[in-house]
């Protein structure tokens, strides 16, 4: 998720969906910000949420939500989902979530590798309820970072190899015959 998009989300939840004044350190500790220059970046964040109108200055850095709500990811509409009626299918979700079939199958993946869902044939049953937040997928980050940065080193090497052709061309076609 862009930082923009963190600090949006930080806002409404800090304001209690604009019921409550909002200041920029309550932003930046909530972005877990702690050095001055990355407060930066709050500032930025700050004052595009002003200028797209989600928020409107009450004066003395403290704002008001003035946006509108945030719509839910995927991975929170099934999660409530799950946590309401502690067991649902994989198109039960899908068709909630309105998600694609493979998404939703690596997501009930990874909540059964962390042992918070058990499945029984195409049940997924909820047998840990760590809270109302979605559980975290550090690890497919991670994974789906690596395999990024693999494709990155692929490209350039892809690209050098063309570089080294097109050398190779000009090269033929400057030798005298």
């Amino acid at each position: 998720m862009k930082f923009a998009d963190q600090a949006r989300r930080a806002a409404l939840e800090l304001s209690r969906n604009g019921r409550q004044p909002v200041t920029r350190q309550d932003l930046g500790d909530r972005l877990g910000i702690q050095t001055r220059r990355e407060m930066r970046k709050v500032d930025e964040a700050v004052k595009a949420l002003v200028k797209s109108g989600d928020l409107e200055s009450q004066g003395n850095g403290v704002y008001r939500w003035t946006g509108r709500p945030i719509k839910p990811s995927k991975q929170e509409v099934m999660w409530r989902y799950l946590r309401a009626r502690r067991a649902a299918t994989a198109e039960e979700l899908q068709e909630v979530a309105e998600a694609a079939p493979d998404y939703v199958r690596e997501w009930l993946r990874l909540l059964v590798k962390q042992k918070l869902v058990r499945r029984e044939g195409e049940i997924y049953r909820l047998v840990q309820d760590p809270g109302p937040e979605p559980p975290r997928t550090e690890g497919k980050a991670e994974r789906l970072r690596r395999l990024r940065e693999q494709k990155k080193a692929a490209l350039a090497k892809i690209d050098a190899a063309w570089a080294a052709l097109a050398e190779a061309r000009m090269a033929v076609s400057q030798m005298e015959e």
